[in-house]
């Protein structure tokens, strides 16, 4: 996730407000568009793309064809456990804490 806030880094200090103020624009409409100038205007464009690019090289992005068939038996199991400060309470035998012989129960159900 963070890979892609590189480009958006990279468009933002890009944007950089260049120009003179003249009071008219009418001799500058008039000017050849040259092949260096239509190229230099695709200069943030490509330095993007290449940004890009680097990042995909970067993540390493793999097409896989292997498949693998099987099937498993699993049981799916959620336990939700109270880790609050009367959890540290010693109820049972002494010195063993609430959230401990939780602990033990949880240990003994997985393993039977």
């Amino acid at each position: 996730m963070f890979l892609l806030l590189i480009p958006l880094v990279f468009v933002y200090r890009t944007r950089r407000v260049t120009g003179i103020k003249i009071p008219h624009i009418d001799g500058f409409l008039e000017t050849p568009h040259s092949l260096r100038l239509r190229l230099f205007r695709l200069l943030p464009v490509v330095r993007f793309l290449a940004v890009i690019a680097l990042i995909f090289i970067t993540a390493g992005p793999r097409i896989s064809e292997a498949k693998s068939e099987g099937s498993t038996i699993g049981i799916d199991i959620v336990l939700a456990i109270d880790t609050s400060s009367s959890m540290s309470a010693v109820s049972f035998a002494p010195g063993i804490t609430r959230l401990d012989a939780t602990k033990v129960v949880i240990r003994e159900f997985i393993s039977a």
